[in-house]
């Protein structure tokens, strides 16, 4: 069963978002937009999500993001700044806005930034920045050939925190990044599913950044690292509003996936087994 939690969050919660500031750590050479779907419950097929992404491919770097959430949290920016969210109302009016999409995928992940690591930024009530070291992932090259968005891709497979992947790289676009953390084959990633298909990236255009065009990173957020994130996460898996307690926030109402309200207290919130991380393992 999906649940839909409804947050009351404190005034400087809301306001910390005018705080950050944007940095620009590489020149972004192309971007490719991914159609990424991912099922959260195992226990039914029917529990896939569709969300598009991006990833925008640098001299040095990366970056990998939700196109919506950029386009929501951008609004959202804009709409605290200029008075056009009443500060008082703003939890309820951010919730019920489509339009800044908060329900999106918030996680940005920066690939060899700074050099040889790999940064995440992410939201969980605060927004949160964690590195770890870039692994150089090994791969099996396989024979087999794929025409992706007019490229011919070649068939590669690994192994990778827990979960057996295939992959279809250009070698015709010589950066060793992909979607997400994948990365050190001899081309592109244009497409890898993990041999279960629990998660999908599938490259559906790309195209020649403008000129000059920066790849862009948010200063100011939580310094973490992603053991402790871990935790953080875990906390809020198994006792939303423990975490919230720490942050001035409150559930102000739990909705099932058919829109009907839920006990608050009910024992089936704290037994929800639809957690299906794409990483399994750490290392």
């Amino acid at each position: 069963m999906k649940f839909t939690f409804s947050i009351l969050i404190c005034i400087t919660l809301v306001t910390s978002q005018k705080s950050f500031s944007q940095g620009v750590i590489d020149t972004s050479i192309l971007q490719l937009r991914y159609n990424y779907s991912y099922i959260i419950d195992t226990s039914t097929k029917e529990m896939a999500y569709n969300e598009p992404m991006i990833l925008e491919i640098g001299y040095k770097s990366s970056k990998y993001y939700n196109y919506y959430r950029k386009i929501g949290d951008s609004l959202l920016l804009i709409d605290l700044q200029s008075g056009k969210i009443n500060i008082t109302n703003a939890p309820s009016q951010i919730i019920s806005n489509p339009g800044y999409y908060q329900k999106k995928n918030p996680s940005i992940i920066f690939q060899n930034f700074p050099n040889g690591y790999i940064t995440e930024q992410t939201k969980l009530i605060k927004d949160y920045e964690f590195s770890e070291i870039m692994e150089k992932q090994i791969w099996e090259l396989l024979p087999d050939s794929y025409n992706i968005l007019g490229y011919n891709c070649q068939k590669a497979k690994t192994f990778f925190r827990g979960r057996s992947y295939e992959a279809w790289f250009a070698p015709d676009i010589p950066y060793q990044y992909g979607p997400w953390k994948f990365n050190s084959l001899p081309g592109v990633i244009l497409k890898i599913s993990d041999i279960k298909n629990n998660f999908i990236f599938e490259c559906v255009e790309i195209v020649k950044s403008e000129p000059k065009r920066g790849i862009d990173k948010k200063e100011g957020l939580i310094k973490t690292t992603k053991k402790e994130f871990g935790l953080i996460s875990q906390t809020y898996r198994e006792n939303p509003q423990l975490l919230l307690n720490q942050f001035g926030a409150k559930i102000i109402s739990i909705k099932d996936s058919n829109g009907n309200p839920v006990d608050i207290n009910s024992k089936t919130i704290k037994k929800r087994k639809s957690y299906n991380p794409i990483e399994l393992t750490t290392d």
